[in-house]
């Protein structure tokens, strides 16, 4: 009840922090809805202090009881409160009952504080609470009234159920305790000083007495404050917050509550505080976890109260660097790595989970790699960092200080003598500069050794380029230093391939040719990620055997210089330039997902511009010590590699201003020797780049022209003579061959290893190894350069049936290989021929062509006749089906310009690439589903250890819990928790049986299994073929074609090949119903075998998830892929039947499962069309229950669709009355079966275990409903016989029937 005036001041101060008992009570009259005057001057501009000071008079001359009730107003209109208590009621009754008309009203999501527009009134909501108590904070803040109530409204209102009122009542909360806090501090400080007084005052004197007033005064006050601050604004309103329902308002207090710990910890600075931000951090939802770091990291950045932190930081910093490491929100695990930055740098987290998070560099999410950056920057550079900028400073000083004296003096004799003292001064701290440079250098080596992959460095420095780190990285003269001294330091070969792939990786971001980060799922599979995503371009539709040459490689390397225009077709690869021609004659090409992603890095390549300037500063510090480097450590290919990339942006002009010529051609011909010596397909991918942009851009100076063809003449002309100089003898040929038959029969009868046979292999291998790195080095040089000879190509053409000079390789890899790189060659070649003799602005050649259209047709009757041949490896036959899609998609547009049959060499027939179509895919199901089953098993044995780790670190707490004797467990607790663990122990060994024969069975599969590291290029690359093949006809449509290539969305693990799909058959629906309803049921057939073979159905978990594959597959088909409508009711009706006349057949209840959910997708025509041609199963069939299932799905699908919302969607006069007829009829003698099955759901279990007559009579009152139903969907399909007979008379003639045109027909459309 409020109190006068009177009884307020002759009342304790202690006495009045409760509130005195209502002794006259009655019901709360709800007051009218009527806006205050303070909301109505708050909500708009006004003169805030003008409003406080009138609110004051209010208080202290007239009634302070109307003046509280106002503020309390003004906090229910700012809530949304619908409506308001009155006067009366705040004066007579108790606060209870008083704000039950408040508290108990009903949540709303909109209310005026908490509208984002209302910029003004929530400024001044918070600017109003915040400076009344500065205001009075002299004066009537200490009356022991105005804050003792409205602290105790506030712990009302923070219980209500309406958001709005709990958000106004905790914000002005907050405010409150913000000045509360500063007037305890300052309260505290005039106590110390009082005391301090008063111990040098003498004894009785009056000046005592009045200190001893002041400090009995102060002391009260301080005591009143903290009591309202702790009792009922923490203790009553923050700690409930922290437990709201909503996400907002737990995070809403977190902020201020860390800061008033560190400005006033004397009260607060506890565990029992810090405890509710320690519950935030495990909280389920975004906004309270982030608030809470963002807390702890203000607390954990004033150093002064680290001590005081220490039991929270034992109990809590595994959650925190957990939070760190696999949050799923970015900005959330951005924040934690901050937070354990600060708390690595005061040692308080330990160095194997700092390491952890350090490792976070890696990761796909920019934001985290870079907060990571600056961990590592924090932890290995900051200390080094911090030395060099002081040193750096000391000479800015100096400088300055210099400059100034020597303008206030005469100049004398005496001013060269400094300028050496200087010179000296400079020497050392370069020196400085540069032994702390090193030192920064081998803590990153050091740190690179730690990591999961200590080989790139790339992504190490492309995280630490948003730091200070910076500076170490483009001080470019401190590498040239470093590596002219490179000899006299004690360093590895590996050391020095990390040293200069940190220079090449500085080298190319400075120069603004950033790489894409890698997009690796998880850290765990990043070394599998990278062997599949590390390629040197985007993939393509390989004609070039490019994926067959290009090795595991680091995905810093690509092919062209960023921002550098070509002028002329002949300096760009042949690959760009079939894309660019093949999407200027085809308007449809920019569907094609190969030359779609081509052009997008091109696209993404202009905006970032190279810095020519950052070049030519590049190329003025290495031109001369870039050839030494090389000669020295020629033999060293991670060096050479790093080092050539350098050479990629160098400024040819620099040669020249710089009368450096000899440095050029000493530069080309010690990339040309390592070209020759070395045979690392890496290394030369990037040598074949390098000398394109050395060589070919278009910018060298006439002075260089000559050096540069001739390095380009002598390194093809040396290559040429090392084929022709390569001989093998018939007769060694012949001799191994016998050989190795003889030695094969020899090793089935006997299991000893022949020695005399492996000499002989490796005879052969050391004969053809020159061959095939010779042509690997051909074939990279023809994707940059065009070497247009006829006798080059003639003389590459004999090695593409796999021989050397005429004799022919026993080793299959070795002919394989050779095969793959000479017709690669071959196909560049045939490229650069064609957009050679094609002009610029028509995209045909001269029919009498002969030169092309003989080479055509020769690398087509080889791809044929190894097409053809079935003793063909999958590696040969996917290279040479891809070569062949390729190049004959690029020849399609401009072979009906030409004269076809010149030539007696037809093309490969249908027939023979779809048996090369089905044979690639067997191959890769079978790799696929080997993978999926070993990944899974993978899976399992991860979840069987994370939940071993976490019952020992269950039994770990409860045993600490025994220990402790503060916050720990009770006795009860202890019992409870022992009994659990004996429980769940006995568990755990009565299924570790079991556990243990699925890792028997499965163990030899996981340590067997290789994982073939080009899959998920290779499958991309497949599966873009085959979508050009349907796209140009090259093969009619088949149910086989598509059920194989549907069939890789649930199949292939490579995200990129089943997106591919995806967006192919958006882009490319069939045409024809029939043809589509025969693909699917094709499609799901194949795979339900898929699910029931042996090494599938060996592992019942396995299965289940290849089940739940075969779902996610269905699904996919019925919302993206299936566009006609019967095709579903089709696809229901032919597996039922299935069903029926296969009863027994395996696993059919997956299966029936799965058409349940097709049921459920049905369109209204589709399901009466089903239920007329209803299957009718006996009741004795095993799956009856399934069977019957599927058919209620389907009725009551199609009674929802023909409710009267629904029905007025129809069109034709007597179709829609009778859809309203059945309608109404269904609405006026429905019953509820829904609601009943619902009420029958609740049942005891004492009640379900006994036969009860109701729910007999439920089952009965059901049957009889859907007879009813099932009787009115007859009338409603008898109804519509005639209309359904014309319907289907129609629809004979339409797209559904329609025969497919000619392929032939379609390409001269096309063209």
């Amino acid at each position: 009840m409020a109190k006068s005036s009177k009884t307020r001041n002759s009342e304790d101060t202690e006495e009045n922090t409760t509130t005195t008992p209502i002794t006259k009570k009655k019901p709360v009259s709800k007051g009218k809805k009527k806006q205050s005057d303070l909301f109505e001057s708050i909500k708009k501009k006004c003169n805030l202090q003008r409003v406080l000071d009138d609110w004051i008079d209010r208080y202290t001359d007239q009634d302070p009881e109307k003046a509280v009730w106002e503020l309390l107003t003004m906090l229910f209109d700012c809530g949304g409160a619908d409506t308001t208590i009155t006067f009366k009621d705040f004066k007579d009754l108790d606060i209870e009952v008083a704000a039950t008309s408040i508290v108990e009203q009903s949540d709303s999501q909109q209310y005026p504080l908490g509208n984002k527009r209302s910029k003004i009134l929530i400024e001044n909501f918070n600017e109003f609470w915040r400076e009344i108590v500065e205001k009075c904070k002299k004066s009537i803040i200490f009356d022991n009234y105005l804050l003792d109530m409205v602290a105790l409204w506030l712990h009302e209102l923070s219980f209500a159920a309406k958001r709005g009122v709990r958000h106004v009542a905790t914000q002005a909360a907050i405010q409150i305790a913000s000045s509360l806090i500063s007037i305890c501090n300052d309260l505290r400080k005039d106590l110390n000083a009082t005391t301090r007084q008063l111990a040098g005052e003498t004894k009785n004197s009056s000046r005592q007495k009045q200190l001893k007033d002041n400090q009995l005064q102060t002391s009260n006050r301080l005591k009143s404050m903290e009591s309202i601050l702790i009792v009922r604004l923490f203790t009553g309103v923050f700690s409930s917050r922290f437990k709201d329902s909503l996400p907002e308002m737990r995070a809403l207090c977190v902020i201020p509550y860390c800061n008033w710990i560190l400005e006033y910890p004397i009260q607060l600075l506890n565990h029992q505080n810090l405890k509710f931000i320690g519950w935030l951090l495990g909280d389920h939802s975004n906004e309270p976890r982030q608030a809470a770091i963002s807390g702890l990291c203000i607390l954990y950045s004033n150093e002064n109260y680290i001590n005081q932190l220490d039991p929270f930081t034992q109990c809590f910093k595994h959650r925190i660097v957990e939070i760190a490491f696999s949050d799923k929100t970015p900005s959330i695990a951005v924040e934690a790595i901050r937070l354990v930055s600060i708390m690595s740098s005061l040692d308080l987290l330990d160095e194997s989970d700092v390491q952890k998070i350090c490792t976070l560099y890696l990761v796909d999410q920019p934001e985290i790699s870079k907060a990571a950056g600056g961990l590592i920057f924090t932890k290995y550079l900051s200390s080094t960092q911090t030395k060099i900028d002081t040193t750096l400073a000391t000479i800015i000083n100096s400088t300055s200080t210099a400059t100034a004296a020597s303008n206030g003096r005469k100049k004398s004799k005496t001013t060269t003598n400094t300028s050496d003292l200087d010179e000296q001064q400079q020497q050392q701290i370069s020196s400085q500069i540069y032994h702390h440079r090193e030192a920064q250098l081998n803590a990153l080596l050091e740190f690179l050794d730690k990591t999961v992959i200590p080989d790139e460095p790339y992504y190490l420095v492309q995280a630490l380029w948003s730091t200070n780190g910076k500076s170490f990285f483009i001080d470019w003269p401190f590498w040239v230093d470093y590596l002219e001294s490179i000899e006299s330091k004690n360093i590895n070969d590996k050391q020095m391939g990390m040293i200069c792939k940190f220079l090449s990786a500085s080298v190319r971001i400075a120069v603004n040719d950033k790489v894409k980060i890698f997009t690796p799922p998880q850290l765990h599979h990043l070394a599998q990620y990278r062997a599949e995503h590390t390629q040197t371009t985007p993939m393509t539709i390989n004609t070039d055997g490019e994926m067959e040459v290009a090795t595991t490689q680091q995905p810093p390397t690509t092919t062209k210089r960023r921002g550098r225009k070509s002028a002329t077709p002949q300096q760009k690869s042949p690959l760009k330039l079939k894309s660019k021609e093949h999407q200027d004659e085809e308007g449809e090409d920019e569907e094609d997902n190969d030359i779609n992603q081509q052009n997008e890095v091109e696209n993404d390549g202009k905006p970032d511009e190279i810095n020519e300037s950052i070049c030519r500063e590049i190329t003025r510090q290495f031109i001369i010590i870039l050839p030494e480097l090389l000669v020295l450590y020629r033999a060293n290919t991670i060096v050479c590699e790093s080092l050539i990339e350098i050479a990629r942006y160098f400024v040819l002009d620099c040669y020249v201003t710089l009368r450096l010529q000899s440095k050029y051609t000493a530069l080309l011909e010690a990339i040309s020797d390592i070209f020759t010596s070395q045979p690392k397909a890496q290394l030369i991918d990037t040598i074949s780049i390098t000398l394109e942009n050395l060589l070919n851009n278009g910018k060298t100076p006439s002075q260089l022209e000559t050096a540069s063809k001739a390095a380009l003449h002598n390194l093809f002309t040396e290559l040429i003579d090392t084929l022709r100089l390569t001989k093998i003898t018939q007769q060694q040929s012949s001799q191994q061959s016998q050989e190795s038959i003889a030695n094969s029969q020899q090793q089935i009868s006997s299991s000893q290893p022949d020695i005399a046979n492996n000499n002989n292999n490796n005879n052969e291998e050391n004969q053809v190894f020159p061959v095939i790195s010779t042509l690997y080095k051909l074939d990279s040089l023809c994707k940059q350069f065009n070497f247009a000879d006829e006798k080059f190509a003639s003389m590459i053409f004999k090695f593409t049936d796999g021989s050397v000079n005429g004799i022919p390789i026993q080793t299959i890899d070795d002919s394989d290989t050779i095969i793959i790189h000479s017709t690669s060659i071959y196909s560049q070649l045939l490229m650069w021929s064609l957009f050679s003799a094609i002009p610029s602005k028509f995209y045909q050649i001269d029919p009498m062509n002969v030169n092309i259209l003989q080479m055509f047709y020769l690398l087509s009757s080889r791809i044929i006749s190894t097409l053809k041949n079935e003793e063909t490896t999958h590696r040969l036959r996917h290279f040479m089906f891809t070569t062949f899609i390729e190049t004959r998609s690029l020849f399609s547009p401009v072979l009906n310009l030409t004269n076809m049959t010149v030539y007696d060499i037809s093309l490969p027939s249908e027939n023979l690439l779809l048996r090369n179509i089905s044979s690639l895919f067997s191959q890769e199901n079978e790799y696929s589903l080997t993978y999926l089953k070993v990944e899974f098993i993978k899976n399992q044995q991860i979840s069987l250890e994370k939940k071993k780790l976490a019952e020992i670190n269950k039994s770990k707490r409860k045993s600490s819990g025994k220990k402790s004797t503060g916050a720990g467990a009770t006795s009860e607790e202890e019992i409870t928790s022992h009994s659990e663990k004996e429980t769940s122990d006995h568990e755990t060994d009565t299924g570790a049986s079991n556990q243990q024969k699925i890792k028997e069975v499965d163990l030899q599969l996981l340590n067997n299994f290789i994982p073939d590291q080009q899959f998920g290029e290779r499958a991309v690359e497949l599966i873009t073929t085959i979508c050009n093949c349907i796209k140009y006809s090259f093969v009619t449509q088949s149910t086989q074609l598509f059920r194989s290539l549907l069939k890789q969305i649930a199949l292939s693990s490579s995200k990129r090949a089943v997106d591919i799909i995806r967006d192919f058959f958006r882009k490319h629906p069939i045409q024809s119903g029939k043809f589509e309803m025969a693909v699917v049921i094709d499609l799901m057939t194949s795979f339900q075998s898929t699910c029931i073979e042996e090494n599938v159905a060996s592992n019942a978990d396995f299965q289940h998830h290849m089940f739940s594959r075969f779902r996610s597959l269905c699904q996919w088909l019925v919302s993206d892929f299936i566009k006609h409508p019967d095709t579903l009711r089709g696809v229901i009706e032919h597996f039922l039947n299935f069903a029926l006349k296969n009863p027994q057949a395996e696993k059919l209840e997956e299966l029936l499962e799965i058409l349940d959910f097709l049921g459920s997708k049905l369109s209204e025509k589709s399901s009466i069309e089903f239920i007329k041609k209803r299957i009718i199963f006996g009741d004795d069939f095993p799956h009856i229950d399934l069977i019957n299932k599927i058919n209620n799905t389907i009725e009551f699908q199609t009674i929802q669709n023909l409710e009267p919302s629904t029905g007025s969607r129809t069109s034709g006069g007597k179709k829609v009355k009778q859809q309203l007829k059945f309608a109404s009829a269904t609405s006026t003698k429905k019953t509820t079966p829904k609601k009943r099955r619902r009420r029958s759901s609740k049942v005891s279990e004492s009640e379900e275990s006994e036969p009860d007559s109701e729910e007999s009579d439920y089952e009965e009152d059901r049957r009889e409903e859907l007879q009813r139903q099932k009787n009115i969907i007859k009338d409603q399909i008898q109804n519509d016989e005639d209309e359904e007979i014309e319907e289907r008379a129609s629809s004979e003639d339409s797209s559904d029937f329609e025969i497919p045109t000619d392929p032939k027909k379609k390409l001269k459309t096309s063209n």
